[in-house]
């Protein structure tokens, strides 16, 4: 079964199918951890963008590597890469006193023993929610982007008679959503307008550069007088070219500079989970932060 589901990570992973390759690494090591799957798996989240996956992946690998495992210096290697670039938060407890605290990341709890620590996550937005014994419950949202360092001290939110924060009243206050980054979609259709409109616009100049040097060719440029039919068509094709010209390029680029705005950012396009191991004393938030 841990063979069947490696084999099939590796094929998905080849053949560009990132999402179904991890969560079947994942679940390979579920069932055996091995330092090759959690190499594998530290490779495909690379893919997909998220370092703090890859460093904790790697991590894992290391733990499992033998001494004398050729694989220690590739993986000692990108750990160290990534301690550089991986984005890093501290949260920190509120100032002011509170019982019955719990705080979530995207609707995950967080553990006490995340509190203080220097946490690796991954680029992007984040939500984090806070609620204490006599408090309402309060959201955060925040960024941080490739190398940051960033600590968050936890703000309660206004007094209220509201009970002790439980499990079930996280449920049914979900944190909100973070704001859309824009659809690959409309992009690609914004694109494609932008592109069909520019090379009408060309077309149409070349069109105005034909239409202008026929009217010089058979019509007096002062009185604007033609001599001949074709000349009197050449100044109509002219009149109505000149103001559609810079119509079609304007908006095309227009239509191209939209695209771009609403391209939806690699942040907003990945999902987060919180990783916590107490027996190392560590703890992870692998996501958008």
């Amino acid at each position: 079964m841990v063979d069947t589901l490696f084999r099939e990570g590796r094929r998905e992973m080849k053949a560009g199918h990132l999402d179904a390759a991890c969560n079947l690494f994942l679940d390979s090591l579920k069932l055996e951890r091995t330092a090759g799957t959690a190499i594998n798996i530290g490779q495909c989240e690379e893919a997909r963008g998220r370092l703090a996956h890859v460093l904790f992946a790697f991590r894992d690998a290391q733990e499992g590597l033998a001494p004398g495992d050729e694989r220690r210096d590739y993986v000692a290697a990108r750990i160290k890469a990534l301690g550089k670039t991986v984005p890093r938060v501290i949260i920190q407890k509120p100032s002011v006193a509170a019982t019955s605290l719990a705080v979530w990341i995207d609707g995950e709890p967080l553990p006490e023993s995340a509190f203080g620590v220097e946490v690796p996550v991954d680029e992007g937005v984040h939500v984090l929610g806070v609620q204490a014994q006599g408090r309402t419950i309060s959201h955060a949202e925040y960024t941080l982007r490739i190398g940051e360092r960033h600590t968050r001290v936890l703000t309660l939110g206004p007094a209220s008679a509201a009970v002790a924060p439980s499990a079930a009243s996280i449920a049914a206050t979900p944190p909100p959503k973070a704001p859309s980054r824009g659809s690959t979609t409309l992009s690609y259709s914004l694109f494609a307008t932008s592109g069909a409109l520019l090379a009408g616009g060309a077309l149409s100049g070349i069109f105005l550069l034909d239409a202008a040097a026929t009217f010089r060719n058979n019509c007096d440029a002062a009185t604007r007088v033609c001599a001949n039919t074709e000349g009197e068509r050449a100044r109509s094709r002219a009149n109505t070219l000149q103001w559609l010209t810079p119509i079609l390029l304007g908006t095309g680029v227009a239509a191209g500079v939209t695209a771009v705005l609403v391209w939806p950012s690699k942040a907003s396009r990945t999902s987060s989970s919180l990783w916590v191991d107490p027996s190392h004393a560590s703890a992870g938030i692998r996501g958008t932060f």
